[in-house]
């Protein structure tokens, strides 16, 4: 009995069970096949952009067909190589609509099931030469691609061919940056030419001139600085980092205001410089007569850029006074002519199809005067005259006594830099028996 009333029990919780199953999870479907045509999609409920509420199965049939159809006339899919373009007309983009009202969840926004069919890349092949479509990155172009059209995007499709190649593909490579500087007579560049052509500068990693020449012989401390300004220069016209640059003392007499590097191992003085694009640039340099050339090769690079030499000082020299009893009194001579100094502000402006976009501080170069100097007749009472007066060095070895037109305080940090006193001003007993 007990045993009667066990499995009566069991099969009204089955019976219930089924009856709550069936309502909730199949509610649609029942009342489509009981009632026909008639059941219409709850408020909120979407493909894409295409709003179905209200709509029977068929009515959201057809309106997707008719959206899905529209999308793909008004989108064909343009691709940017080089300086050329190409344009797929009406791509093979399978909208399965059928699949799509199958998987529709209701009262939220959902995408279209769509594929990209084998035609659509027997159409790029016959556009990119060669085999270049091999080495096109195609699961990740149709992702993009299916991506779009899931949401039925309104905007254009333009790509470029250079974000969907494998980094590397040289047949598309391009020039896309050139500097040029003069080697001057004393300057023999073939030995560093043939260490730094053809190095890489590849992606997010840093690009060291020190690190490309270790361990190899320079017999031309001048030779490396005549190509790493050369490189630095072509750099200038991309989007590359500058992390670490340094400049020599004085101008060299190849170099150009703003475009100079000074590469000096022994103080750790390097070029450094950062690719932050996908891909691999080639570094190519070459003698062409008394020209250095140095080129950048490899996809385009993202704009355009301009390098701007700006806010140009030019620096007088102080005048620097040594005194020698060797001189006959009231005898002066000009031992130093001197050198005015230099500083300019150097900036980057990108452009997008000669629209600036933004402008990029990237150095102050400051180059020191070189002091003038001049000898005068001195002995060791023109010393203690200078020492008594307060304007000497403390210790004897050296005094200053700066000309009328000259300034009698130190210089600033832009009008020039005297690092030790004592070795500027010379005392009269040092130049005796000269």
């Amino acid at each position: 009995m007990k045993n009667r009333e066990d499995m009566r029990l069991f099969l009204l919780l089955l019976g219930l069970s089924i009856f709550i199953y069936g309502f909730s999870n199949l509610g649609t479907l029942l009342t489509t096949e009981v009632f026909g045509d008639e059941y219409t999609y709850k408020e909120g409920t979407a493909v894409g952009p295409v709003v179905l509420s209200g709509l029977t199965k068929s009515e959201a049939n057809h309106l997707l067909t008719e959206e899905s159809n529209r999308w793909i006339e008004s989108h064909p899919i343009e691709f940017e190589k080089k300086e050329e373009e190409f344009v797929i007309d009406k791509p093979e983009i399978n909208f399965d609509i059928e699949q799509t009202l199958e998987q529709l969840q209701e009262g939220v926004s959902n995408p279209f099931v769509v594929t990209v069919g084998p035609s659509f890349i027997s159409q790029l092949s016959s556009e990119l030469e060669g085999d270049l479509v091999q080495s096109l990155t195609l699961d990740q172009l149709k992702s993009d691609l299916m991506r779009r059209a899931q949401q039925l995007k309104p905007e254009a499709i333009s790509y470029s061919v250079y974000q969907y190649m494998e980094s590397g593909t040289e047949e598309l490579y391009e020039e896309v940056a050139r500097y040029e500087l003069p080697i001057s007579d004393d300057v023999q560049p073939s030995d560093v030419i043939a260490y730094l052509n053809g190095t890489r500068i590849k992606p997010n990693e840093p690009y060291s001139i020190l690190n490309e020449v270790e361990g190899k012989e320079i017999l031309n401390e001048r030779a490396l600085n005549l190509v790493a300004s050369g490189i630095y220069g072509a750099v200038l016209q991309t989007n590359f980092v500058i992390q670490q640059r340094h400049l020599s003392a004085t101008l060299p007499d190849y170099a150009e205001l703003g475009r100079e590097a000074s590469i000096r191992s022994d103080q750790a003085h390097d070029l450094v410089i950062n690719n932050p694009n996908q891909s691999t640039y080639e570094v190519w340099v070459k003698r062409d007569g008394e020209q250095l050339v140095v080129t950048l090769h490899g996809y385009p690079l993202p704009n355009d850029y301009d390098v701007q030499v700006t806010s140009k000082q030019d620096l007088k020299p102080r005048t620097v006074v040594q005194y020698s009893s060797t001189l006959a009194e009231g005898q002066s001579k000009l031992v130093n002519e001197g050198v005015d100094g230099v500083v300019v502000e150097v900036y980057r402006t990108i452009k997008d199809n000669g629209i600036i976009l933004s402008e990029e501080f990237i150095s102050e170069d400051y180059y020191p005067p070189t002091n003038r100097t001049i000898l005068k007749y001195g002995d060791e009472s023109t010393l203690s005259e200078f020492n008594s007066s307060g304007t000497g060095s403390s210790n004897g070895d050296a005094s200053s006594n700066p000309d009328d037109d000259d300034a009698s305080t130190p210089p600033s940090d832009k009008d020039g830099i005297i690092d030790d006193v004592g070795d500027v001003w010379e005392a009269p007993g040092q130049l005796k028996g000269n």
